[in-house]
Formats: C-alpha cells, sequence, structure tokens
C-alpha cells in the first residue's frame, strides 16, 4: 500500500490505549463467550474497544467469524 493511502485510512480510524479496563472488558467477553487463549486474545480487545465506542461502530477484519461472536449487535463487522 502506498504511504498515502495508509495515512488516509490511518487518519479515519480511532486509535484507543490498551488499559486496564479494556483488558478486563475483553476477558469478561471471552467468558462470555467461552473463549480462552492467545488465539482470541487480539479480537476480544478489538471487540472491547468497540463496544466502548457510542453510535454506529464497524470493525473491518479479515476474521469476521471469532469478531462476530465478541461484538454487540450495534457493531458491524465487515471483512477486509
Amino acid at each position: 500500500m502506498p504511504q498515502a493511502a495508509f495515512d488516509h485510512a490511518v487518519s479515519l480510524a480511532k486509535v484507543r490505549p490498551v488499559t486496564e479496563e479494556l483488558a478486563r472488558a475483553a476477558s469478561r467477553l471471552l467468558a462470555a463467550e467461552r473463549l480462552h487463549g492467545h488465539k482470541y486474545g487480539t479480537d476480544a480487545m478489538l471487540a472491547a474497544t468497540a463496544h466502548m465506542e457510542r453510535g454506529g461502530v464497524t470493525v473491518i477484519t479479515s476474521d469476521t467469524t471469532d469478531l462476530r461472536r465478541l461484538c454487540l449487535p450495534r457493531i458491524a463487522v465487515e471483512p477486509i
């Protein structure tokens, strides 16, 4: 991807820090879906971040199956 295209994509994204609150929320999502292990850790952190946003939220991912399990119905999960 050319640098200008990457910079544009990043300018449209919201970047959030990883916090203890976020990690605990991700852990609760995993427990609710009875998922565990490193395979789901990143997905859970992304889903927990999406849950904390207000309004319409869309998550773009190459792994829609796992993220759809972790996201509320109000969070759109779209393939990249």
